[in-house]
């Protein structure tokens, strides 16, 4: 396999995994979604610490956020700027989305710390993808 296909397997891998934790996260640590509802299942994790803590309420939206970074970068492959728009649109998605739970638009909770850390899981993403630039020179 050449650089530039493990580069592409690397990418999509950072698109797709997150989405499969965070998935796994609603599911069998989450009460109450509309996924658990889908699948008929109702898991009702309470954590006891302050990382299960941190899991249950922040992970995924750290997790779905990092992922939509990548998801764009690809998706928005043939433009030049791509790794400042992907940042930007993830930033602005969680930020809208958001504010869409708080003024009840969407179902969920407003919470100021799920904008904190969406923006923490671009600006890491965006190291990571700045990296990857370097290596290969794109």
């Amino acid at each position: 396999m050449n650089t530039k296909n493990i580069k592409i397997l690397l990418l999509i891998s950072n698109a797709i995994l997150p989405l499969i934790f965070g998935l796994g996260i609603y599911v069998f640590m989450k009460s109450g979604t509309y996924i658990n509802s889908f699948l008929n299942l109702d898991f009702s994790y309470v954590p006891k610490t302050i990382l299960g803590f941190f899991v249950v309420n922040w992970f995924c939206d750290f997790l779905w956020s990092y992922s939509l970074v990548f998801t764009l970068y690809l998706v928005l492959y043939p433009f030049k700027n791509r790794l400042v728009f992907s940042c930007l649109i993830s930033a602005f998605s969680g930020f809208i989305l958001e504010i869409l739970q708080g003024i009840s638009i969407l179902s969920g909770t407003f919470d100021w710390w799920d904008i904190v850390i969406e923006l923490v899981a671009v600006f890491l993403a965006s190291l990571f993808l700045n990296k990857v630039k370097q290596k290969d020179g794109s």
